[in-house]
Order: structure tokens, then C-alpha cells, then sequence
């Protein structure tokens, strides 16, 4: 299992099935998420390439709940089972209860930030497959044992790029 990085343009968003051709189309309206704001898509269509893995059971650590809440759809779309954690605090005491496939987490977050989450749960399963998600510059390494990052903002295609990357 390599390191992934994924350097990417497109904001996630919650997305209709693709259409006979395989595009994905996106945008074409308004999206509410979990605050009931309302939150502009952008028009977009882009090709799905990457052959994601499918049905994964998969720790989702993000504080921002509109940006949890897109993920959390966007794995959907793949099938994968999503457990979500809105801390760092939270997320280890999930993972200490159950078997994860993949551990998606934010980097600044209250409590525990992400690098501190990835060597907790490295301690704990040194297999366990953790992407970064964040917006932030950071690096893999002994301080942050993650298998892949993925740069915020980022679109579908990147998100199933990089967790075909790190299993």
C-alpha cells in the first residue's frame, strides 16, 4: 500500500447517479445540508475514471457538519457504510468499539486534530488505512502516519482517486 496525494479543484457535493454515458452531473439546483442553509452547487461534469472500491465500512471524522454531511452522501453513492464523528475525541472512541475498512478524517479539528488521531489509531491497528482530508498544507510522515491526503477543495473523482489509492 502506497501514499496517495491528491492535489484537486472542485468542491464536493451531493450528487445524482451518472447517466448512461458515465458522466456525473452536478449542480443543476440548490442543496440543503444539515443546517438547512442553502448552499450554491457548482455546474459540473466530470468523468468517473478511477475504479472505486465499493461497500467499504468507513470512520468519517469531520467537525464541519456540512462538509461531513457531503461526504457522508458522496460515500453513499459508492455503497460504503459511513460511521461519522464530528472530533477527533469522538472518532477514537468509535474506532476502540468497532472495525473500520478506512478512517477519512479532517486535520484541524477540536479535541484531537487529525495527525494526533492518525498516530492514535496507528498505535492501536499500524494497518489501518487513514486518508487526510484538509485544506491545509501538511505532510505525511512520523508525526502524521496517514496513507494518503487529499487537498480540499476536491470533487468526486478525486475522493474515489484517493481512497482507491490507499487500500
Amino acid at each position: 500500500m502506497g501514499f496517495v496525494l491528491i492535489e484537486a479543484t472542485g468542491l464536493p457535493a451531493t450528487a445524482p447517479p451518472p447517466d448512461s454515458a458515465g458522466r456525473l452531473r452536478r449542480g443543476l439546483g440548490r442543496s440543503q445540508l444539515c443546517d438547512g442553509k442553502p448552499s450554491a452547487l457548482q455546474n459540473c461534469d466530470m468523468d468517473i475514471n478511477p475504479e472505486p472500491p465499493l461497500g467499504k465500512r468507513i470512520l468519517l471524522v469531520e467537525d464541519e457538519c456540512a462538509v461531513r454531511d457531503t461526504l457522508r452522501e458522496l460515500l453513499r453513492f459508492d455503497h460504503h457504510t459511513v460511521v461519522e464523528a464530528n472530533n477527533g475525541a469522538e472518532a477514537l472512541r468509535l474506532f476502540a468499539q468497532d472495525r473500520f475498512d478506512a478512517v477519512l478524517t479532517d486535520n484541524l479539528m477540536p479535541f484531537v486534530k487529525g495527525t494526533e488521531l492518525a498516530v492514535r489509531i496507528k498505535q492501536l491497528a499500524p494497518s489501518q488505512p487513514i486518508l487526510m482530508i484538509t485544506a491545509y498544507a501538511v505532510r505525511a510522515g512520523q508525526g502524521n502516519p496517514v496513507n494518503g491526503i487529499l487537498r480540499k477543495p476536491f470533487g468526486l473523482d478525486q475522493l474515489r482517486a484517493a481512497l482507491t489509492g490507499i487500500f
